[in-house]
């Protein structure tokens, strides 16, 4: 990705990638936003919406979702899809190159 990046000239001006993970329970996406720390990805420090604005649209994503599966396989539609947690975590550009850097020194690409 950031050799990618690099030799784009439309995304020159990319300073991060941002990532809305979609999970099951709270702490799955616990589990994944620290396995994700290890490759660089940082937790937002910043809420950008309301706890409650937030909750509200979870909540309506995942009643999409349910419809969504319930028009397409009924069998598979479960109500548990309704508590489905998010995880948000960024990659900053800086951190994305060190890391490629230093990937690059022990496998061939």
């Amino acid at each position: 990705m950031a050799r990618h990046i690099r030799s784009e000239p439309a995304l020159r001006e990319i300073v991060a990638v941002y990532c809305e993970m979609r999970l099951g329970a709270q702490e799955q996406g616990e589990q994944l936003t620290r396995m994700a720390a290890r490759y660089g990805f940082e937790s937002p420090t910043i809420q950008t919406w309301s706890i409650v604005d937030n909750q509200l649209k979870r909540f309506v994503e995942n009643i999409m979702g349910l419809l969504l599966v319930l028009a397409t396989n009924r069998m598979a539609a479960h109500f548990s899809v309704l508590r489905r947690d998010r995880a948000f975590v960024y990659l900053s550009r800086a951190a994305l190159e060190r890391y490629s850097h230093d990937r690059s020194k022990l496998a061939p690409h």
